[in-house]
């Protein structure tokens, strides 16, 4: 779980919203923001989080996000992203298929008990989570983290849910 929370999903949260701004003209409309940029950060800060608002960066030195904060605060961020970014992502965009292949992979993982006929949807959204990020950022390197969620349907298998072997608090 915790290659879960603190590895794959603040990456990829961090690369589908580098993605976003480098790809898209956002639409100010409900802000005073200029720039992509700023109607993220403006949707961002003007939402509300459980566990308090985690961080959120823009590092001019690689032009990239980053998000910090405790775990739980990026795994909510990724289970509301839908939420705080509505009327902003389109179904169509591989970042926002990305985001939601993400959040499905999440949900199955904390899920208390999976039929055996699922446990190969670990694998296969986990694939199609690489493939998409290799797409956005050509030169993506599958990092360990993220490989090893391919195997997680062989752990729920063998050890029985993941939350059962967690160290998430």
């Amino acid at each position: 779980m915790h290659d879960l929370c603190e590895g794959v999903v603040p990456v990829i949260l961090n690369l589908a919203l580098t993605s976003i701004v480098k790809n898209y003209q956002l639409d100010p409309a409900r802000s005073s923001a200029t720039s992509s940029r700023e109607v993220l950060e403006d949707r961002f800060s003007s939402f509300s989080f459980y566990e308090g608002r985690p961080q959120m960066k823009w590092v001019d030195a690689s032009s990239t996000y980053r998000i910090d904060g405790k775990a739980v605060q990026k795994m909510e961020v990724l289970l509301k992203i839908e939420a705080i970014l509505i009327d902003i992502l389109e179904p169509n965009w591989p970042e926002f298929e990305l985001l939601v292949k993400l959040r499905e992979f999440v949900l199955l993982a904390f899920k208390p008990s999976i039929e055996k006929e699922k446990l190969k949807s670990f694998e296969v959204l986990a694939n199609t989570i690489a493939s998409i990020c290799q797409d956005l950022r050509p030169g993506f390197e599958v990092f360990c983290k993220l490989h090893h969620l391919t195997h997680y349907g062989d752990l729920v298998e063998f050890y029985g849910p993941l939350f059962l072997y967690s160290t998430f608090r």
